[in-house]
């Protein structure tokens, strides 16, 4: 095996083209690189679908040029899909899906600081307000597909596409300088002239309603968490991922990783065409890099003590992603309420909608 180390470049985070991770400790994995031009300089890459064993690792950002050209590709426009026509389909998918919510819906583009947010609504205006945030390879109308008919009737429910992300919102300039989470959100609070919400996230959008809750703790009322810790772990993410991430978008190859990501028994995304074609579109066009622009800050224990008494986590039995001693113990140490939802994996609200619908009625309205 062979790599070109800078010793000298103090940065640890690597962007694949599929898959961007920061290796640390004592199990790394390396993934698809590719050698690439960028002003007449060769930057290489290293190909390894295995996981490393070793004492240390403090893997590189392989490159020789100047700090100046570094921060200029810092600053790079990055588009978010690989091509325009996968972009047509995607959004053509998109469009599928929101059909077969079952409910209706009005779609939306709101102008904040850092680009056009999409906005899909649904439900009573006079209901309570609840804000969605999908996970960070897919968006609202894949995430919400069997949960917004049931969620509408009770809230206002409001479902965000991520800036960055595979949905219908367009990032600008401004998000690849100065992204800011909290700043983002308050805008689009502001533009619906609402003071307080619900929240609840998926996966990554877990991470943004916690941190928006321990940011803002007088704008949330309750924050419902799916498939997501109050840990953020990069590595294990990578160790479920590979090495089907790196293989080709097939239907096939997508299959493979949703089982890995589901209970053994789920098929509720094969079963479903609408789902697995847009799945494939994601991972055939979608470019994840766009993501990178979300920081992601580490909680302590005052921070998560902000969740104690707004918070439920709602964790699948199988979901190797949040369903795991170090988190659960996380969880139980600062006493945030979490339920274990049987038969579900990391696509908890699909495998388990009904379920997680009632759950998040419940604990939403209860002395609400």
């Amino acid at each position: 095996m062979y790599s070109l180390i800078n010793r000298h470049d103090r940065r640890t985070s690597l962007h694949g083209d599929r898959l961007g991770v920061y290796f640390t400790g004592t199990v790394a994995f390396l993934y698809f690189y590719k050698p690439l031009i960028f002003q007449k300089k060769r930057i290489f890459f290293k190909i390894t679908r295995y996981p490393l064993q070793i004492k240390e690792v403090r893997l590189k950002f392989v490159v020789n040029i100047g700090m100046k050209t570094k921060l200029r590709m810092m600053h790079m426009v990055i588009n978010r899909f690989k091509k325009p026509e996968g972009k047509q389909l995607i959004f053509e998918s998109y469009e599928r899906l929101v059909s077969l919510w079952g409910v209706e819906v009005e779609e939306s583009d709101i102008p904040t600081t850092y680009g056009h947010t999409h906005i899909l609504t649904a439900g009573n205006r006079n209901n309570p307000p609840l804000m969605l945030f999908h996970g960070v390879g897919d968006n609202s109308a894949l995430m919400w597909l069997f949960n917004m008919s049931e969620l509408s009737q009770h809230f206002f429910v409001i479902a965000v596409d991520t800036l960055g992300g595979p949905g219908k919102s367009e990032p600008n300039a401004n998000y690849m300088k100065t992204f800011d989470q909290s700043l983002w959100i308050d805008e689009i609070l502001r533009w619906f002239d609402l003071e307080t919400v619900n929240l609840a996230g998926v996966s990554n959008g877990s991470y943004i309603a916690s941190y928006y809750t321990i940011t803002n703790p007088d704008r949330v009322n309750k924050v419902i968490s799916l498939a997501g810790s109050t840990k953020v772990n990069m590595l294990r993410m990578a160790m479920l991922f590979l090495p089907e991430a790196l293989l080709p978008a097939s239907e096939k190859n997508t299959k493979k990783l949703l089982r890995k990501l589901c209970a053994p028994t789920s098929t509720v995304f094969e079963s479903n065409q609408e789902l697995m074609t847009h799945w494939t579109y994601l991972r055939k066009y979608f470019n994840n890099k766009s993501m990178m622009y979300h920081k992601y800050k580490k909680f302590t224990n005052e921070d998560i003590s902000v969740l104690k008494g707004k918070a439920l986590f709602l964790i699948g039995q199988y979901d190797r992603l949040s369903n795991y001693p170090a988190a659960i113990k996380d969880l139980e140490m600062n006493k945030v309420p979490y339920k274990i939802i049987p038969d579900a994996g990391h696509g908890i609200n699909h495998e388990q909608a009904y379920h997680i619908n009632r759950e998040m009625i419940r604990f939403l309205t209860v002395d609400a």
